[in-house]
């Protein structure tokens, strides 16, 4: 934790040294839609939540700029599979996350990304120097980002950085006062865009797990996911989470739970009951999207399953609810802060409840 300060804090000088150095540059002249054929955005993150937070900027450009395609440049390596199928997304170029050093990889990537002269160029992070570096290299008419004390890539226009939203999913739509305004105001929500053979497909390897376990489930019992493997302060423990179990199934006991497991051999929480790894995020989002609910700490998995239509339980405490927090109505934050994981149990239990008729009244075949 210490080192990841003191990596910001060397981020934050560095961007504040530069931009006194080259100044800014934003003209803020009009950008008409119609000179615009070609966008790249530029989030240099190696994170599947920061990756799925690019989601609404994605799609609300796609409607601002009906005639434009869209490149990313990103670090996540499953970044090509988890954004497929966003509109007009045309290419996914993703710089290794680990192992940048390699020579050769690094100038495969520099001569993917310079082999395009695009009409704009987007940074939608405020504050992340390897975006504005890559944006830097980027070759295109105009360059478009957030304005601030240490912005110093070479902007024709910005959008002062106060005009964000708190969330870091919303805050990119701010950049959209420089373009022509869409058609409809953002959906403001993540967006992941799963076909019918897809969900079909999830929905057989949920009920695969399910039969492997869960034998003598009825029909109507709810199916209740959950991911308990979060990393670093967000990690609860796995004895937490036993403890959390053994209170909500004796609050609900008709529950079926599914555990989503982020490694083959890791241990689940509930011995005996059905858990699952899925190698691939897009596949392990139409797995979650046949489930009931979902519960989760501040995690990817968490985001992925709030991209789908599956109602999710947000643990909060650590990170903050309003930065970093699910975004569709379906979504409930419960803040833990120093409660026992019983006391959390009991707080969650009205809210999936509420959940999961929500979830079995839109199932219900319309009268």
């Amino acid at each position: 934790m210490v080192l990841k300060e003191l990596r910001r804090a060397v981020r934050r000088h560095s961007g504040r040294a530069m931009a006194a150095l080259f100044g800014r540059q934003a003209a803020n002249t009009p950008l008409e839609a119609a000179a615009i054929r070609s966008v790249v955005v530029v989030r240099a993150n190696g994170r599947m939540g920061n990756t799925l937070f690019l989601t609404p900027l994605l799609t609300a450009l796609a409607d601002a700029l009906p005639d434009a395609t869209f490149d990313v440049v990103s670090m996540y390596p499953e970044a090509a599979e988890l954004l497929h199928g966003l509109p007009r997304l045309r290419r996914v170029m993703v710089l290794p996350h680990k192992g940048w050093w390699q020579l050769d990889r690094s100038l495969d990537f520099l001569r993917s990304v310079r082999g395009e002269t695009y009409d704009l160029a987007i940074d939608p992070a405020p504050d992340s120097f390897s975006s504005r570096m890559w944006l830097s290299i980027c070759r295109a008419r105009y360059r478009l980002g957030f304005g601030s004390g240490n912005q110093w890539a070479r902007l024709t226009h910005d959008v002062d950085v106060s005009r964000r939203s708190p969330h870091l999913a919303l805050e990119p739509l701010a950049l959209l006062e420089r373009l022509p305004p869409p058609a409809s105001p953002p959906a403001g929500r993540l967006n992941l865009p799963l076909d019918g053979d897809e969900l079909a497909a999830g929905r057989q390897r949920l009920s695969a797990c399910l039969d492997s376990r869960a034998a003598d489930r009825r029909p109507d019992q709810p199916v209740v996911g959950f991911f308990a493997h979060a990393r670093g302060r967000k990690d609860l423990g796995l004895e937490w989470w036993r403890r959390f179990w053994e209170r909500l199934l004796a609050l609900e006991p008709g529950l079926v739970t599914v555990e989503v497991l982020p490694a083959p051999a890791a241990p689940p929480v509930l011995d005996g009951r059905p858990a699952l790894h899925v190698a691939s995020t897009r596949h392990l989002a139409a797995t979650m999207a046949g489930m009931q609910a979902f519960l989760s700490a501040d995690t990817g998995p968490m985001h992925l399953a709030s991209a789908t239509d599956v109602p999710v339980i947000a643990l909060f405490g650590p990170t903050d609810p309003e930065r970093f927090g699910p975004l569709k109505p379906a979504d409930t934050v419960i803040r833990i802060d120093a409660r026992s994981p019983e006391a959390v149990a009991e707080a969650c239990h009205p809210a999936l409840m509420r959940a999961l008729a929500a979830t079995a009244a839109r199932a219900a075949p319309p009268r």
